[in-house]
């Protein structure tokens, strides 16, 4: 499909994941520090051996956070973190990733996954900051979705000169769809989606599952 652009030609690589999704908190932490601080100690413990943690879930089941470390430096990571179009090369849930619009300040992405015997199809909206470090995505809703709400954002923290921090906040709403995706869709999905968001972002875009 011919991509079609809005406004001046965008130059800076599409933006990432994957994966599922859910609003940015109002204030952004300072930096690594505070963002683990806020950690209990045993997930203090988790993240330093795994590279990877999901905090104790949430009361709402379609909300999803999850830490991980990269061992790359900030710049690069976002560089990686950001090429949304390329998901699918660490992503085996996803099917297809096309790039639809693109923007000043993000894409417009149709993504199809394949869950068992169903086929879901969804635009999303993705916005980059480099400045800032931060991805966010949202349903596109003037068009076709199967899935009710997705929503989500990445924010990236220097840790030293060679490590970075990534937080994932993610919300989706399957909506009308068989009720157990819901499960699957956040809460059995993302902790392989960030793992293998780390693995192939340490490869330098790489790794494959």
């Amino acid at each position: 499909m011919e991509t079609r652009f809005r406004g001046p030609r965008f130059t800076v690589p599409a933006l990432l994941l994957a994966a599922v999704l859910a609003p940015a908190p109002a204030a952004r932490p300072e930096d690594a520090a505070a963002v683990i601080a806020k950690l209990s100690s045993a997930d203090r413990e988790r993240l330093e051996e795994d590279r990877l943690v999901l905090p104790d879930a949430a009361e709402d089941a379609r909300f999803v956070t999850g830490l991980v470390i990269f061992e790359k430096p900030i710049g690069r990571a976002m560089q990686l973190i950001a090429q949304t179009s390329r998901q699918v090369e660490y992503r085996p849930e996803l099917k297809k990733n096309d790039t639809l619009e693109t923007f000043p300040d993000g894409t417009l992405e149709r993504q199809q996954l394949k869950i068992m015997f169903n086929k879901i199809v969804y635009h999303l909206r993705y916005r980059v900051d480099f400045e800032a470090h931060r991805v966010s995505w949202d349903l596109d809703e003037s068009l076709d979705n199967d899935l009710k709400e997705v929503t989500g954002f990445w924010e990236l923290f220097p840790m030293g000169e060679v490590r970075t921090l990534g937080r994932m906040g993610t919300r989706v709403d399957v909506g009308a769809l068989p009720s157990f995706l819901q499960d699957y869709a956040t809460r059995k999905n993302v902790p392989k989606s960030l793992e293998n968001t780390r693995r192939w972002i340490d490869s330098d875009g790489t790794w494959r599952p």
